[in-house]
């Protein structure tokens, strides 16, 4: 009897509301993870399994988890612009001094 009573708590919506809200939470971290390798690793082949990673998270996965993975890809181009603008104002500075010291 006890087994069936647990068995009907599986089926309720609120189960299965709790269970969505952490699959969610859960590949929301997922995502988070492969954005923070993205940027601690430099080699080529990672680079491009994190952005091939995200951008499947971003258009193939449900709706609900769509949004999540989408704000993520743009969190990750948006510190990548911040980053390669940085570095790319560091070279031109380095190549205006070397300029002026040769």
């Amino acid at each position: 009897m006890k087994f069936l009573v647990w068995d009907n708590m599986f089926s309720t919506p609120l189960f299965s509301g709790l269970i969505l809200v952490m699959l969610c939470q859960n590949f929301a971290s997922v995502l988070q993870l492969i954005k923070e390798a993205f940027f601690k690793h430099g080699d080529e082949k990672t680079l491009k399994g994190c952005i091939t990673a995200l951008a499947f998270a971003a258009n193939e996965s449900h709706a609900d988890l769509q949004d999540s993975a989408n704000q993520i890809l743009k969190e990750t181009a948006d510190e990548l612009l911040v980053k390669l603008h940085s570095a790319i104002m560091r070279v031109g500075v380095m190549c205006c001094l070397t300029f002026f010291v040769d």
